[in-house]
């Protein structure tokens, strides 16, 4: 009897014992993990906050927008998308995802279907002054109908899209949009003689606010002469 209830007795001890040791070790590995949670924390916020000061930042050019006729291709116009890269930071597998949309003004209809484009640009490093970019070019169809539309500022050409690119400190791609319109006002006397012709590229924002001012001008120019 007495050799039964001492081992009872180091069963309990022992199953005691064991339990504190399995406690322990329990906290110590949610120590750990809870340690390593901060760790994976902070080192995500460092890079986040190098990533916004040295991190590849893209901008696109519009100056560099505006087509250029093709010469001897009947209807093609080369079309550009500049890009600059204004950190010191590379921006690898930078990709632009394009659609050409032509709508009518000033409802800003679609006229057709539009034309897509994947440019597969890869790396953009910034040059010493950050002044200079790359040129992209893509083909699109425009013909004499278009440009007399586009002229007389009754159809408008949409570049909407966007840009995918790694900054060299984010853990996923940056999808970056942009929308710009390219059009022309023609400006005629109540005779129909033309007093000028311009052509600008505006972002879609600032279009939707410009383009009722320049309706209202050209009206106000006709009526005056």
């Amino acid at each position: 009897m007495g050799a039964e209830f001492i081992g009872i007795i180091f069963l309990i001890v022992y199953t005691l014992y064991t339990a504190g040791i399995y406690c322990a070790n329990q906290k110590a590995a949610t120590a750990a993990h809870d340690t390593l949670g901060e760790i994976q924390k902070q080192t995500i916020l460092q890079r986040q906050q190098l990533g916004g000061t040295l991190g590849a930042v893209i901008v696109i050019d519009r100056d560099e927008m505006p087509p250029r006729i093709i010469r001897g291709q009947n209807g093609v116009w080369e079309w550009g998308l500049g890009l600059k890269n204004i950190r010191p930071g590379t921006a690898h597998n930078v990709t632009a995802f394009i659609q050409v949309i032509k709508k009518r003004l000033p409802d800003q209809t679609m006229i057709e279907k539009p034309s897509e484009f994947t440019l597969n640009i890869g790396d953009v490093t910034t040059t010493p002054d950050r002044s200079r970019g790359i040129r992209e070019n893509f083909p699109v169809m425009l013909s004499s109908n278009d440009i007399s539309r586009i002229d007389n500022t009754q159809e408008a050409i949409y570049i909407d899209g966007h840009l995918s690119f790694d900054n060299g400190f984010e853990d996923k791609s940056i999808i970056q949009p942009f929308c710009f319109v390219w059009y022309s006002v023609t400006y005629k006397s109540k005779h129909g003689t033309t007093s000028g012709t311009s052509d600008s590229t505006n972002t879609c924002d600032e279009f939707r606010t410009v383009m009722p001012q320049t309706l209202a001008e050209k009206k106000a120019r006709a009526e005056k002469d």
